[in-house]
């Protein structure tokens, strides 16, 4: 073969050093300045219970200020971050810090009003409205974790099921306004930021780093690979699909992997304001970029109704559902519905020799299947298994059929050595759920599971 790419155990090795590496520098952001605080002395000298209060008060708005820059470095879209965790799985770092740090600054303001009030001698809620009319830098702290919190409560399931997601958007980016407009209190009357110019200077740098990399990786960068990206065509496909390509001077610049996918935004009127995920179906070296959309909301049904010379702006690549993560010769591909995009962008670029490749598509009908003659015509001349599993979805098993034997037995009868393969799945959620639960009796191992959810 001409092509080349790197499997195998030390691979995989590899790519878990990283991910450790990536968690170590993390937990460095936290450890640190606890670290500085302790040395200070801060746990020594305290002899009453004032003095003890504001250590631990202290204490707690050091780390909780700490998990809330990497709250938002998670969705800082940083590029070297994405590409060892994926953005799925940097979303779902992201919302499992939302909590606990609403938490801890809810501690610290209640501390601080009640550290204030014994020291003042006055009642909680005398303490708490003295503190914020007559300290203005509290009263805008005491806002930004009001905007916080409306941000916490709009993160939950049944919100984000309610409204769309442009509501959650933009209800999202008072996030940044929070953070912004709690900062003056913390060098106005931070002990530790006034104390010790160590602790200062690092929360000054890491302050200019995560929002220097907000603004250059979700906004700047976007922009700037994207100028004269335009809309070629628009092309009806099978099963309510549109086909829409994206042509550029600069396109040959973006360096996509075939499995990707981009946030696509299309500045034509009713649409410039949403931006959505959807994986590329063309390959790497193809004259067009290409995204497979099927019909499933307001937003794609109007894609067919795009005209071609409309601009467009691409956000991204993201996504480690490539080669990136493989570790196996082998290499099966699992897809369901309009997840056939991205693994028929894999089938026609991967690396790999006949026979080395075994595809799996779930469809209802064979005779309106997107991208099905794309995939057999692909696998024709690279020698890959096309398997096409035909039938509806009723029952609980996500192959079609009536059958005694259980899915893992007729997955194994698919593929035999899949023990022995990288697996990549994609469909709908609940459909990959299932189908990761099938490997997962057959003790196929987590790092040779590939997926990828746009969740938001």
């Amino acid at each position: 073969m001409e092509e080349q790419i790197r499997i195998g155990t030390r691979k995989n090795l590899e790519l878990e050093r990283e991910r450790d590496a990536l968690d170590l520098m993390l937990w460095a952001v936290v450890l640190i300045p606890v670290f500085l605080f302790v040395v200070d002395g801060g746990l020594v000298g305290n002899q009453n219970f004032i003095q003890w209060l504001s250590a631990a008060n202290r204490l707690i708005a050091l780390v909780a200020t700490s998990l809330l820059l990497i709250h938002l470095l998670l969705v800082a879209r940083i590029d070297w971050i994405e590409k060892i965790l994926g953005l799925d799985r940097t979303t779902s770092r992201h919302k499992k810090l939302g909590k606990p740090i609403v938490y801890l600054f809810f501690a610290h303001l209640l501390i601080s009003v009640v550290h204030h009030s014994l020291q003042t001698e006055q009642n909680i809620l005398g303490g708490l409205i003295e503190l914020n009319l007559n300290y203005f830098e509290i009263g805008l702290a005491t806002l930004g974790f009001a905007l916080m919190v409306l941000v916490a409560v709009t993160s939950a399931i049944s919100f984000r099921k309610k409204y769309s997601y442009e509501t959650w958007f933009y209800i999202h980016l008072l996030s940044y306004i929070a953070v912004l407009i709690a900062i003056p209190h913390q060098f106005v009357f931070g002990t530790d930021l006034i104390g010790q110019s160590w602790v200062a200077t690092f929360f000054v740098a890491l302050y200019l780093f995560v929002f220097g990399s907000i603004i250059w990786f979700r906004f700047t960068s976007p922009l700037v690979q994207s100028w004269g990206l335009r809309v070629a065509a628009v092309v009806e496909d099978k099963n309510k699909t549109n086909s829409i390509y994206i042509s550029g001077k600069r396109l040959a610049s973006i360096p996509y992997q075939a499995g990707q996918f981009f946030m696509l935004r299309i500045l034509s009127r009713g649409m410039w304001m949403e931006s959505h995920p959807f994986s590329v179906s063309s390959a790497p070296g193809e004259k067009d970029l290409r995204f497979t959309i099927g019909e499933r909301g307001d937003f794609t049904k109007r894609i067919s109704t795009v005209k071609p010379g409309v601009r467009v702006i691409l956000e991204g690549p993201y996504g480690i559902f490539s080669e990136r993560t493989r570790t196996k010769r082998r290499l099966v591909m699992i897809a369901g519905g309009i997840g056939v995009a991205p693994v028929r962008s894999l089938a026609r670029s991967v690396v790999c020799e006949p026979g080395d490749v075994t595809i799996l598509y779930r469809v209802n009908d064979a005779n309106d299947a997107a991208l099905l003659a794309e995939l057999r015509e692909i696998s024709k001349a690279r020698g890959h298994n096309l398997h096409v599993l035909q039938g509806s979805r009723e029952g609980s098993s996500w192959m079609p059929g009536n059958t005694e034997k259980p899915d893992h037995a007729r997955l194994l009868e698919f593929v035999p050595h899949l023990l022995d393969s990288d697996v990549y799945i994609c469909g709908p959620a609940a459909w990959t759920n299932s189908v990761e639960n099938t490997l997962r009796e057959i003790n196929v191992k987590n790092n040779q599971i590939h997926t990828e959810e746009f969740a938001w």
